[in-house]
């Protein structure tokens, strides 16, 4: 039996101009700041999903998980 090695490329399309969208497809507000403590990417800080605010400052009302993929331009 041969084992072939398969790679692929993914393409992510944002519905929306931002550096990186939620799974709910909002833009993540960067920089934002969470317990005195200022992040410019999504973190998974007291959570188990990489997560983001979408307001500068950090309101639990406000917080969505991220997108699996990063999108570009």
């Amino acid at each position: 039996m041969r084992k072939f090695r398969v790679t692929a490329s993914i393409t992510c399309t944002c519905s929306t101009a931002c550096a990186q969208e939620t799974t709910s497809g909002e833009c993540c507000s960067f920089p934002f700041e969470y317990k005195g403590k200022t992040y410019d990417s999504c973190t998974m800080v007291d959570g188990n999903r990489p997560w983001c605010s979408l307001t500068p400052i950090y309101d639990k009302k406000r917080r969505r998980d991220c997108r699996k993929y990063t999108c570009l331009g």
